[in-house]
C-alpha cells in the first residue's frame, strides 16, 4: 500500500485528512519531531505509524486510533477529540506496542467521550503510559464518558507525570485493571483525585502514587480489589502535616484481595 513520512508540520486546520487502507496516502508515519495541528483525521485504523516522537495539536481523530509502536511517543497538546467512524460516538485508541511506549498529554487539558485500552503486545518490554507533562504544575482530567482499560496477560500500564514534571490527575473515569501477571500504577506529584470507578482484579497488581499532594477519593467514586488481587497506596511523599488520603468514597475488597497503605493517613 501507499506511505508518506511526515517529518516537519502540517497545519490541517479546518480541512480533513483520510489515511488508512483505500486512501491515497495509506500508512502515514509522523517522524522524529513531527506534528499534525488541527482539523479532521479520517482512519479506519491502519492509518497511522509513530517510532519515535511525534504530535497531534488540537485534532480530531475520526476511527480508531492505532498507536502501535514500541517505543514511540505521540504528544498530544490544545486536546484530542476521538469520534467513531463518520464522527459517531466515542472512538478507540488502542495504545499496544510497550518498550516505555507514550501516550504524553502536553499541558492540563480534558480527555474524555473515548475508550482507550492499554494492552502491550510486547512481552519483553510490555510496559506503556498515559503520562502528564509540559509544565511546571499541569493537570490531566479524565472526564466521565472515558473508559480506560488493561486485560492483555503481563501489560504493566502506567498513568503518571512525565519525567521531571510535576502534574496531578483528575479522573472521572472508568478505569479498569484486569491484566493477568501484570500491573496497573497511577502515580502523580501534585495530587490525585478520583470522582469515577477504579477497579484492579485478575492479579493485576495496582498501585496509587499522589506525589506530594493526597488522594481523595471523593463522594460516590469507588475502587475495588478482586480476589487474589493487591492494590498498595503509598502516600509518603505527602508528609506528615497534611493526610496523605481521603476517602469519602468506597473502597470494595473481595475475599482474598490485599489493600496495603504506605504514608500518613
Amino acid at each position: 500500500g501507499n506511505r508518506l513520512s511526515l517529518s516537519g508540520v502540517l497545519d490541517n486546520t479546518g480541512a480533513i485528512l483520510t489515511l488508512g487502507s483505500g486512501s491515497a496516502i495509506g500508512l502515514l508515519t509522523i517522524a522524529n519531531g513531527g506534528a499534525i495541528i488541527g482539523g479532521t483525521v479520517v482512519d479506519p485504523g491502519s492509518g497511522l505509524s509513530v517510532p519515535q516522537n511525534g504530535a497531534l495539536s488540537g485534532v480530531t481523530w475520526q476511527g480508531t486510533l492505532n498507536f502501535a509502536n514500541s517505543g514511540g511517543v505521540l504528544a498530544i497538546s490544545n486536546g484530542l477529540t476521538v469520534t467513531g467512524a463518520g464522527g459517531a460516538g466515542p472512538g478507540v485508541v488502542n495504545i499496544s506496542g510497550g518498550g516505555y511506549q507514550e501516550l504524553d498529554f502536553r499541558g492540563s487539558q480534558t480527555f474524555d467521550n473515548a475508550t482507550v485500552n492499554m494492552n502491550a503486545g510486547a512481552s519483553y518490554n510490555p510496559r506503556l503510559e498515559m503520562d502528564i507533562g509540559g509544565g511546571y504544575i499541569t493537570t490531566l482530567t479524565l472526564g466521565p464518558n472515558l473508559t480506560v482499560t488493561s486485560t492483555a496477560d503481563g501489560t504493566q500500564a502506567y498513568i503518571e507525570n512525565d519525567l521531571y514534571n510535576y502534574t496531578a490527575l483528575v479522573t472521572s473515569a472508568q478505569i479498569t485493571a484486569a491484566a493477568h501477571g501484570g500491573s496497573f500504577s497511577i502515580n502523580q506529584t501534585e495530587g490525585i483525585t478520583n470522582f469515577g470507578t477504579i477497579s484492579f482484579s485478575n492479579g493485576d497488581a495496582g498501585g496509587i502514587d499522589p506525589g506530594f499532594n493526597p488522594f481523595i477519593n471523593s463522594a460516590g467514586a469507588l475502587i475495588s480489589v478482586g480476589s487474589g488481587t493487591a492494590l498498595y497506596i503509598d502516600t509518603d511523599a505527602a508528609g506528615v502535616a497534611t493526610p496523605g488520603m481521603t476517602n469519602n468514597g468506597t473502597i470494595l475488597l473481595a475475599s482474598g484481595a490485599t489493600l496495603g497503605l504506605h504514608g500518613f493517613y
